[in-house]
């Protein structure tokens, strides 16, 4: 097929649906890629496209089936891996915790919130073992825009858990 397209249109109380699908015979024997990247397994996780802060190229950051992550840059070529210990819940984020104008890549798994930076080195005292397993991805917030951020952690037993930027549980939250 070299082309597909569906429309949907209501006027009143009528559906109108539209499909189009252009069939051309011909048969490939191979995709042109600019790179491929062969990876340990499946994809586990969306790939994530990130920014390299020494050139501000973009970079992609993924997970595979058997819980190793991989940043590889924009010619395909890895740049490194590491094992993890579970699946990646949340989204990739990209913080500044040094407020040096460097970025790493903060996300949790079930067990671990990780602050990874992007030599594939682990950052201050993370990763940092979850009082509670995650039941879904964490956020970031920085309420004053100072990088002093806040991270919520959804727990299995319907908690909600408020860490601070160091990894350490907020006093008083409740």
């Amino acid at each position: 097929m070299d082309a597909a397209g569906f429309q949907s249109t209501v006027t009143g109380d009528m559906n109108y649906f539209r499909l189009f699908v252009h069939y051309s015979g011909q048969v490939r024997e191979y995709v042109n890629t600019v790179w491929e990247r062969k990876l340990d397994g499946q994809l586990s996780v969306k790939p994530a496209i990130v920014t390299n802060h020494e050139n501000g190229e973009k970079e992609i950051f993924i997970q595979d089936e058997h819980n190793a992550i991989y940043l590889v840059s924009n010619r395909g070529e890895l740049i490194w891996k590491q094992k993890i210990d579970g699946k990646i819940l949340s989204e990739i984020f990209q913080v500044d915790y040094y407020r040096n104008g460097k970025l790493q890549y903060f996300f949790n798994t079930e067990s671990k919130l990780y602050l990874i930076d992007r030599n594939g080195n682990q950052v201050g005292n993370f990763p940092v073992e979850l009082r509670e397993k995650a039941s879904a991805g964490i956020s970031l917030l920085d309420y004053d825009k100072n990088r002093d951020y806040r991270i919520p952690v959804p727990t299995v037993d319907r908690n909600i858990l408020m860490y601070d930027r160091n990894g350490k549980i907020v006093p008083g939250w409740n």
